[in-house]
């Protein structure tokens, strides 16, 4: 968990609605492009996948959405606090991202998933009758 203060920039169009903010790699702890994070000031916060930037590596970029959520604006300035997510929060933000691309394979593999549970407790009752 990192707490930095940064200058609030606007998101590319590439990330807008799609759970993305991009952070200089400087202030990201070392993760990798992609990596899940639990951003949040004081007690608003949200998940998103963390992208870089080659700005000034006190920058961040989010979309319109993410900057109402954090009650920021464009040019001004924010406290944040950065924490890596577990598995947990990945499949959380999977399943929340607004991005349908994102969303709807996650829905679908969950119900995947939880249909193949059913199906082996089912196969596994009527074997034991």
């Amino acid at each position: 968990m990192a707490s930095y203060q940064f200058k609030v920039g606007k998101a590319p169009s590439d990330d807008i609605g799609r759970g993305r903010v991009r952070v200089h790699y400087s202030r990201r702890d070392g993760a990798k492009r992609f990596t899940v994070f639990k951003i949040s000031s004081g007690d608003q916060s949200f998940l998103a996948s963390v992208l870089g930037h080659e700005d000034e590596d006190d920058k961040i970029l989010l979309d319109i959405d993410q900057r109402a959520d954090l009650g920021a604006v464009e040019g001004g300035s924010i406290d944040l606090t950065l924490t890596r997510v577990g598995f947990c929060g990945r499949v959380r933000w999977y399943l929340s991202v607004p991005d349908p691309a994102v969303h709807v394979p996650a829905w679908l593999a969950m119900w995947s998933v939880a249909l193949g549970a059913l199906g082996l407790i089912l196969g596994a009752m009527s074997l034991a009758r």
